[in-house]
């Protein structure tokens, strides 16, 4: 009887180890160009750093039949394993889809880089077709721009890319049209208006369509002064605005001159317009002389230019 049950312990324990050896996986998923012994079975420590096959494409899954695995295992001393159910091995590899974006913006820096933005310029780049499918190795750097050939006259590109991961490079064709942000009217005002946040906005055009010397943000524009009646939709040129006039032609004005601590006023007329630090005439309703002064604020000018004794004269 004890014979027996010895036996049976024996065999028991024969079944344990035998269950807890290596076991061949059925499903196998990588992100390595190599298939490792760890990748491919459980339990295998002694080998799990031991390389068996080359790992599929990024993104993509082959069959390994089991033949080839003993054969391979052989070839590094692991005989002895538990195969699967199935009668081969899938192995997948993860990879990164190289989108659009990534591949334009690579042709953005190399344009950069080559001179052709300036500031204020930018490069909406467009590829011919559909783009094919690409997957990269999950590297930090999928991909990157081997070539680029630009003609800047029509804006056509050839460009090879090479992928993480894959043998052969991938050569694509597009354009590239430079583009400019430059401040529209999005609203219509009267001549002599002053510019405020509502009333434009920013908007994209093509760079050979905006005039040398255009505005490039809203704050060159918000504050200025409209020379003429605009209509909402105008692209604005520097040509359509000036500093905001302080003081108008015929407005009756303060005339201030500073002298040490003493400060004179008087009443006078603007016989031109003018904006901040601008020089003009303006007339004295005391004395009807004309004399000459800067616009300081709204509605006040400074005399300019003077002895003190001879502006004091003036202004009495």
């Amino acid at each position: 009887m004890k014979q027996i049950l010895l036996s049976a312990l024996i065999l028991a324990f024969g079944s344990v180890a035998a269950q807890a050896g290596p076991v061949l996986k059925s499903q196998v998923v990588v992100t390595t160009p190599i298939v490792t012994v760890g990748d491919m079975f459980d339990g295998a420590d002694l080998y799990a750093e031991k390389a068996l096959f080359r790992s599929p494409a990024p993104g993509t899954s082959g069959r390994v039949s089991l033949d080839a695995v003993r054969v391979a295992a052989a070839k590094i001393g692991l005989t002895s394993y538990r195969p699967p159910e199935s009668g081969a091995v899938t192995v997948a590899r993860f990879g990164r889809v190289v989108d659009e974006p990534s591949l334009a913006d690579l042709v953005r820096d190399a344009l950069s880089k080559r001179g052709f933005l300036a500031d204020g310029v930018s490069a909406e780049v467009s590829f011919s077709g559909s783009l094919p499918l690409m997957t990269a190795d999950t590297d930090t750097d999928p991909v990157s721009l081997m070539t680029l050939s630009y003609l800047s006259g029509s804006g056509q590109f050839a460009a090879r890319f090479s992928i993480s991961g894959q043998s052969a490079p991938v050569e694509l064709y597009g354009r590239v049209d430079l583009v400019v942000s430059v401040p529209y009217l999005a609203n219509s005002l009267a001549g002599d208006a002053i510019i405020g946040p509502a009333d434009v906005e920013m908007r994209t055009v093509a760079a050979r369509t905006a005039d040398t010397g255009s505005f490039s943000s809203l704050d060159q524009v918000i504050g200025m002064q409209l020379k003429r009646p605009a209509r909402a939709g105008k692209m604005l040129q520097p040509g359509d605005l000036m500093e905001p006039r302080l003081v108008k032609r015929n407005q009756p004005v303060t005339i201030v001159y500073h002298s040490g601590p003493m400060t004179l006023t008087v009443k006078g007329q603007a016989l031109n317009d003018a904006a901040e630090g601008e020089p003009l005439q303006v007339l004295n309703l005391m004395s009807s002389k004309v004399l000459s002064a800067y616009a300081s604020a709204p509605g006040m000018v400074e005399l300019a230019g003077s002895s003190a004794s001879a502006t004091t004269a003036a202004i009495r």
